[in-house]
């Protein structure tokens, strides 16, 4: 068990489209309070609550099992789950996953539709859509209009609380449900279409031990010692399931782990997985732009203009920033020095953060120089500048802390989609 994860396959599987991420309900989370909250332990409080029984330390489908011949514990669950409102729901790890764009389908073995909302924030703009395929036991499980142009597919394979409340709840459900991926009708024939000979990424799943050797079975369409895909798991329990790990590790599995004073097993392999495809990404990509874009920013603004940098490298722009900030040294000063020099655009992020810093490190290291290269090159005429100055915040374009050169150019507030556009349409194609 102290084989390291394979992070180069999984990128590199990755990126040819070969990995389907399977995603279990501990990834949903609540927030209530200062904690967030699985959605299952939630639903499992909320329905102790108003029915007045005690739930210990059941799960979920433990607790709905026992008490399923309450006459309100079923009927209660959709009430309770409408209630939630979108402001205490925690997307985030879903929202992560909707940005690596090359997972293309998802399957889903809870019964929220989150994975869906995720997606949509993330990757769907004006009239794109996202493919949502709900499992039934209770119908034909016949597709109607399958949209083979959406921008993902989830397949929701224990059924959707949305949809006439036809969805698992208990284990004994969720057995069936399973079962039924064995039968050959319209829905599971597109399902194993399109997970063919990909590689499955089970990530919080956390199923019982019996139950999840028969899910992987069931959905790999073969036996387990004679499959040649990777199978990888990123589970919040499984250093407590030895005996299951060593099993899968038998047959050709990739188990990531953290060290137990960590909360989230799958939502920190989350975190790591986006990160390594952010960096695989800028690696790779192919530079479809001539010239550098040099960004220029105050520390404290790191998160939002990390976000515009992603998507300018995501579209094969090569972007440079000061990395180092305060520590740089006189190496690297030399180095931002030429990139100012040499850049085609010089983006200047304009915030009451970086106006109003005492070391004015912004200012001296960079906007200084930019300012110094625009006098040179342009002078007094009405060539356009190579700056591009954009106020992040409230800061009024007439503050005279702002450089009075950048206050001579256009200066504009932060548009996201409007910034992108601007500094491609500026670029020479490669």
């Amino acid at each position: 068990m102290n084989k390291d994860f394979n992070w180069d396959i999984l990128l590199t599987l990755l990126k040819e489209n070969l990995i389907v991420p399977i995603i279990g309900s501990d990834l949903i989370l609540i927030k209530q309070g200062n904690l967030n909250i699985p959605l299952h332990d939630y639903l499992t409080q909320k329905i102790s609550e108003r029915l007045g029984i005690y739930h210990g330390r059941m799960s979920f489908q433990e607790f709905i099992l026992k008490h399923q011949n309450k006459t309100l514990v079923k009927s209660i669950i959709k009430p309770i789950f409408n209630d939630i409102k979108n402001e205490d729901i925690n997307l985030e790890p879903l929202e992560k996953l909707a940005k690596i764009t090359d997972f293309k389908i998802f399957i889903s073995i809870t019964f929220d539709d989150f994975m869906e909302k995720a997606l949509k924030k993330i990757r769907c703009k004006g009239n794109e859509k996202i493919e949502i395929i709900n499992f039934s036991l209770n119908s034909s499980n016949f597709i109607k209009n399958f949209n083979k142009n959406s921008k993902a597919t989830v397949f929701n394979v224990l059924g959707s609380i949305k949809n006439k409340g036809f969805y698992a709840k208990t284990e004994e459900e969720i057995l069936e449900y399973f079962y039924s991926l064995i039968n050959e009708n319209q829905l599971t024939l597109k399902l194993s279409d399109e997970i063919d000979g990909k590689n499955l990424l089970f990530i919080a799943c956390n199923l019982p031990d019996w139950l999840h050797r028969f899910f992987i079975r069931t959905i790999s369409y073969e036996p387990y010692s004679k499959g040649e895909k990777v199978r990888f798991i990123a589970e919040d329990h499984n250093e407590n399931n030895s005996e299951f790990n060593t099993f899968l590790l038998h047959y050709k599995a990739e188990i990531f782990k953290i060290p137990e004073t960590d909360i989230s097993n799958s939502i920190n392999f989350i975190n790591n997985l986006y990160d390594k495809w952010m960096e695989y990404n800028r690696k790779h990509v192919r530079k479809r732009y001539k010239g550098l874009v040099f960004l220029s920013f105050n520390s404290k603004d790191r998160d939002i203009v990390f976000n515009i940098k992603n998507k300018l490298e995501e579209s094969g722009v090569n972007v440079w920033y000061d990395e180092a900030k305060l520590d740089a040294g006189a190496v690297y000063e030399k180095q931002i020095n030429k990139q100012i020099k040499n850049c085609k655009l010089f983006i200047a992020f304009v915030s009451e953060n970086s106006i109003s810093d005492k070391s004015k490190y912004v200012y001296k290291k960079e906007w200084r120089l930019a300012e110094s290269r625009r006098l040179f090159l342009e002078g007094d005429s009405d060539e356009k500048s190579f700056i591009r100055p954009y106020i992040l915040d409230n800061t009024s374009y007439t503050d005279n802390r702002i450089p009075e050169t950048f206050r001579n150019v256009t200066m504009q507030y932060l548009n996201e989609v409007n910034i992108i556009r601007e500094i491609i349409n500026e670029l020479e194609p490669n």
